[in-house]
């Protein structure tokens, strides 16, 4: 990726001025690059939970969206930091000191404890053996499904997000080694070359360090949403598809894990039962269908889910 050189406007007269019309530039660029690649999501997403799960999200009109430093996958974000580490590295020969360290210290920031991402996990099958085993009771839980369209409209607009977050956006998970390098090269490349030329252009300004530290937070607001979606291969079946938060400050709800741990969350506001966001209940594979279908109902109609689809999992578990 090429970005022009040498030959500053008026306006860039400055390596803060230049760094802010460069990454502009980037931007424009990366955006065109990733319109080429999007996907179209499902009509229905599924979220797996238990039984206290449902009642919650039901009663209190929120999803929750846990920190990723807690999920199922132990090492989800040490993936993403090999992913970082392993493109840096390469890029370390032809960048300028600056840059490199930039690059090491968005590694580096990956487990800050400042820097918290959350994700609200869904999958795009509603009857899948490998979801219900790990997320909603081993096959005794339900599946929330959601009205793609209607959840997007919530996403896009007021989350209900505690004190200060970056973003939240609903995004497909990639398995895939190759493609998500793809993705994150560019963004390292194009921020590395306008690191490098500012360093070089405006050795001896007085601002150039400002340049530089304006350079590596444009840096972490571009690659992080990139890095929140990027997952083992391993994990490929699950099919998963999240909305995903990155959160400056530290968080003020927790709530306890089976293993006795305190795990961080945020509540994410959903509408109310008319909006149409909630479009169909399903148990698992349970022993007992009967019971559970006329809990799940009388739940559902007791907080004003009426006339939605309500269905069992057609897998033969006994669980």
């Amino acid at each position: 990726m090429k970005l022009a050189r040498g030959h500053r406007g008026e306006n860039e007269d400055n390596p803060v001025a230049y760094v802010r019309n460069a990454v502009e530039d980037l931007l424009g660029k990366l955006g065109d690059r990733k319109r080429l690649t999007s996907f179209r999501p499902p009509k229905r997403l599924y979220h797996y939970t238990d039984a206290r799960g449902v009642e919650g999200i039901l009663r209190n009109c929120c999803i929750h969206a846990t920190n990723l430093g807690f999920m199922n996958d132990a090492g989800e974000l040490q993936y993403a930091r090999n992913l970082v580490q392993k493109v840096a590295d390469e890029l370390d020969s032809n960048c300028s000191d600056a840059v490199s360290f930039s690059l090491g210290g968005f590694v580096n920031a990956l487990g800050d404890r400042r820097m918290q991402y959350y994700a609200a996990c869904f999958c795009a099958d509603g009857d899948l053996l490998s979801q219900w085993r790990a997320y909603a009771d081993s096959g005794g839980g339900y599946a929330i499904g959601f009205d793609t369209a209607a959840l997007l409209r919530s996403v896009q607009g007021k989350m209900g997000l505690q004190r200060r977050a970056w973003g939240s956006r609903l995004q497909q998970l990639d398995y895939d080694p190759q493609t998500q390098e793809n993705i994150i090269r560019p963004i390292c490349a194009g921020f590395a070359l306008i690191g490098k030329t500012c360093t070089q252009e405006f050795r001896r300004h007085r601002q150039l360090r400002d340049a530089i530290a304006q350079c590596i937070g444009s840096l972490f607001l571009t690659l992080a949403p990139e890095l929140s979606r990027v997952k083992s291969p391993s994990f490929r079946e699950e099919q998963e598809w999240r909305i995903a938060v990155l959160q400056e400050d530290l968080p003020r709800t927790f709530r306890v894990s089976r293993g006795g741990l305190l795990v961080p969350y945020l509540e994410l506001s959903l509408p109310g039962p008319d909006s149409g966001v909630i479009a169909e209940f399903r148990w698992g594979p349970t022993l007992s269908p009967q019971l559970a279908r006329l809990g799940l109902q009388t739940c559902a109609e007791a907080f004003g889910y009426t006339g939605l689809e309500v269905n069992g999992s057609s897998i033969p578990l006994r669980t």
